[in-house]
């Protein structure tokens, strides 16, 4: 049985979501591209590439990037210790993502963090975390 990417995203958005963060409404490339679209400990989940292996048995080995976008508010007068704070917020959604691939028919590797930047407005803090998931489609 395959796992549909639409299952890959849903399930890792599920399990940041239990880790005490809220979905985004915001589709995870326009996620942060606007103040109005960030709060505390809101995140959005793309799926935005895919590749295949040669087919087994009526299967298609798939290795698809999770990325993952989140925010943390930055207050003017403690940056320093807000983005401490957003820093060990990265590593709950890691092990909150790392979680969901203990559910059998994907794995999930953590493969990069490729952002971690203050807004030009300076009260919000932006993170994108890259990830790997190993899946199959059924063909």
């Amino acid at each position: 049985m395959g796992l549909a990417l639409a299952t890959i995203r849903t399930r890792v958005a599920a399990a940041i979501t239990a880790a005490g963060f809220r979905e985004s409404r915001w589709n995870e490339s326009l996620f942060g591209m606007d103040p109005s679209h960030v709060a505390h400990k809101t995140f959005a989940v793309g799926v935005p590439t895919s590749t295949a292996s040669p087919r087994a048995r009526g299967r298609l080995a798939v290795s698809t990037t999770v990325t993952v976008t989140w925010s943390a508010r930055i207050r003017a007068d403690n940056q320093r210790l807000d983005y401490g704070a957003a820093l060990t917020l990265e590593e709950d959604v890691i092990g909150a993502v790392m979680g969901a691939s203990k559910v059998n028919l994907f794995s999930l590797d953590y493969v990069t963090t490729s952002q971690r930047e203050i807004v030009p407005t300076g009260d919000w803090f932006l993170g994108r975390l890259v990830f790997e998931a190993k899946h199959f489609l059924e063909v």
